[in-house]
């Protein structure tokens, strides 16, 4: 496992940092949108623990033989090394296992800028960014933190470790049992709680498969389906 890397990028150093700044606004909006603040609260350490990123011009006299690199690779390798104007340095990375964040920082990061070469130090072969992609997806991200109840948190089911049970899943569809098949006027409903509603009195899902049929992420789900519970309880 590496505890830093380098990113190599054919960019001049001034567009390479106008990427990276606004790529860190951008991580914080995704966080809000994807996390009530007690949760933030509750992953503080693991956020705060995400390794920087320094931008910075290639180091004087930095050859592409100072690298390991893949022998089959070696001629395109070398040509895209030999275009790199600007690097990103990463030092101090939490260990990947166990910080999902950090692993969706370098997904989010690699996806809205151009082709890299990747350096992870030590006597690794460099990479372009496709294949570090594909390294990464061995790491559990961000979505794969649960929602939490009234006081943010979830349970796994008894029945089954993967299955998910939320309260609020079992008091909604308690409410359309108790209306069975009467039709209720959804379009009043907001488009996400549409998806929710629409989903369980059609397929009747629970946990995991319910929120990943919906489409929607794990605080917009929690939240739509408090506002579905009260919105059945009307009738």
């Amino acid at each position: 496992m590496f505890s830093s890397l380098t990113f190599f990028s054919p960019l001049k150093v001034n567009e390479l940092e106008y990427i990276v700044d606004s790529f860190r606004d951008s991580f914080d909006h995704l966080l809000k949108d994807n996390f009530s603040s007690e949760e933030l609260l509750i992953h503080e350490d693991k956020i705060d623990s995400i390794a920087a990123f320094f931008v910075q011009p290639l180091l004087e006299g930095l050859s592409f033989d100072d690298f390991y690199f893949f022998s089959d690779q070696e001629a395109e390798q070398r040509l895209f090394f030999s275009r790199c104007r600007s690097s990103i340095s990463v030092e101090n990375i939490p260990y990947l296992e166990n910080n999902p964040f950090q692993v969706t920082y370098f997904v989010e990061f690699l996806s809205i800028v151009s082709d890299l070469l990747v350096d992870r130090g030590g006597v690794f072969e460099l990479m372009f960014k496709n294949q570090f992609l594909g390294e990464l997806k061995k790491f559990r991200a961000i979505d794969s933190l649960v929602f939490l109840d009234d006081q943010r948190e979830i349970f796994l089911s008894k029945e089954s470790k993967e299955d998910l049970t939320h309260p609020l899943i079992h008091d909604v569809y308690k409410e359309l049992d108790r209306l069975k098949t009467k039709l209720l006027p959804h379009s009043e409903l907001t488009e996400k709680v549409q998806k929710i509603y629409l989903e369980m009195r059609t397929n009747k899902t629970r946990g995991v498969e319910l929120l990943h049929n919906t489409g929607l992420n794990p605080k917009d789900f929690g939240d739509g389906l408090e506002r579905l519970k009260f919105w059945l309880k009307k009738f």
